[in-house]
């Protein structure tokens, strides 16, 4: 299978619950050479602390289409974190599924170089404010490799 890489470089910030909030946030950057921003799909993002009192948990943002032109289609960016303050990061992944038929991915997470950096994690009421950068290569593949 040819694997195609690009770079990305991404930052984003989302406020959700369950349910995100409408708007639920925004994320922008460069993908290549394709400069983004796009808001978060809030109908499909949501966060669960665990248990944590809101210093920990999972988060799952998803996008609409990143960059229709430049074939990039829906984003997904998961976030897990015992304490998202001080770590460590059980896992980071960002997913930008491909506008093609079939439809592959472009994918990467923390065993593959991605970096994350959390800017701000901050619990207001029942919603998740939260902010980073997400910095790698990204490699295309099969929708299912990973």
């Amino acid at each position: 299978m040819l694997k195609t890489l690009f770079p990305l470089a991404m930052i984003f910030a989302l406020a959700t619950p369950a349910a995100a909030l409408d708007p639920g946030g925004r994320l922008s950057g460069m993908v290549g050479d394709h400069p983004v921003e796009v808001a978060v799909w809030a109908d499909q993002s949501d966060y669960d602390d665990y248990g944590t009192g809101g210093k920990g948990g999972s988060v799952s943002l998803m996008t609409t289409d990143l960059a229709r032109d430049a074939g990039l289609g829906t984003t997904a960016i998961g976030i897990e974190a015992f304490n998202f303050a001080s770590g460590p990061f059980d896992g980071v992944q960002i997913r930008i599924l491909t506008k093609t038929d079939p439809v592959e991915a472009y994918s990467a997470d923390l065993d593959d170089g991605l970096s994350f950096t959390l800017d701000e994690a901050v619990v207001e009421g029942e919603f998740l404010k939260i902010s980073g950068t997400l910095e790698g290569t990204l490699t295309r593949g099969a929708l299912y490799s990973k």
